[in-house]
């Protein structure tokens, strides 16, 4: 497969899986997102010049909000202390 290709699967009851390649290969699984909508992204390459590449939607959502998966990473990026952290966690 290469760069920016990626493959996917829906189950019967909309799970959808799929598999893309970057660099190396990444796979995602998802009920919310449709397999097939894909946007543009730049990449870096090894001699620091950009590519534009296709991604799945999935993979630039990742992207974007990854940083607030959990509360204490949400907080830290808001500016909250880590010694109130504790109260949250």
């Amino acid at each position: 497969m290469a760069r920016s290709g990626y493959h996917y699967r829906v189950t019967d009851d909309g799970i959808s899986f799929m598999k893309w390649r970057d660099r190396k290969i990444v796979l995602f699984a998802s009920n919310f997102h449709v397999p097939d909508h894909v946007r543009t992204v730049e990449r870096k390459n090894k001699d620091g010049t950009l590519e534009a590449i296709q991604c799945p939607i999935i993979v630039k959502d990742y992207n974007s909000f990854m940083g607030y998966v959990d509360k204490a990473g949400h907080l830290k990026s808001i500016g909250i202390a880590p010694h109130v952290m504790s109260v949250f966690t």
